[in-house]
């Protein structure tokens, strides 16, 4: 986090209670740096480390490897992009998981399967999950079967859970 969204963290919870209440008196500029701040209280962080993928396929250095995301992240019950049967979780993904359990599904099917997000934390677990999402940002958010399928949208932040 930066310096100035921890001055704004601080402003907020000093002069205002809350970040909310904050949000409610501050101007527009400060507006947006008081949600970026609230959303970066109230969310996860990856602290296991991601898998960059690309189209299914783990990225070192920018290059594309032959070792699927599903391999990189510990084949089937694995730490990520694993659905518990060695099926297709994570085939054609193109993102960062963090290796906290996203994309899982333990009982198999489809999760974050021809999928393009930015970065997945602590979110798309369940069958088909994330499937066929092109999303930004995904944090604590899309658990459950079919949660977020198909969706496109900017991010998904403590939501569809």
């Amino acid at each position: 986090m930066s310096l100035f969204n921890t001055i704004i963290i601080a402003i907020a919870l000093v002069a205002f209670g809350s970040a909310t209440d904050a949000i409610d008196s501050a101007d527009v500029g400060l507006n947006a740096n008081l949600i970026l701040a609230e959303t970066v209280i109230t969310s996860s962080v990856c602290n296991k480390g991601f898998v960059d993928c690309r189209d299914g396929f783990e990225v070192i250095d920018g290059e594309t490897t032959t070792r699927t995301c599903h391999d990189a992240c510990g084949g089937s019950g694995g730490s990520c992009c694993s659905d518990g049967k060695g099926l297709d979780a994570c085939d054609h993904f193109s993102g960062l998981v963090c290796k906290d359990g996203s994309c899982n599904a333990s009982n198999g099917g489809k999760v974050c399967k021809d999928a393009s997000i930015e970065r997945v934390i602590n979110s798309c677990i369940g069958v088909e999950a994330c499937m066929n999402a092109s999303i930004e940002r995904v944090i604590d958010s899309c658990n459950g079967r079919k949660a977020c399928t198909d969706a496109n949208i900017g991010s998904v932040v403590n939501s569809c859970v």
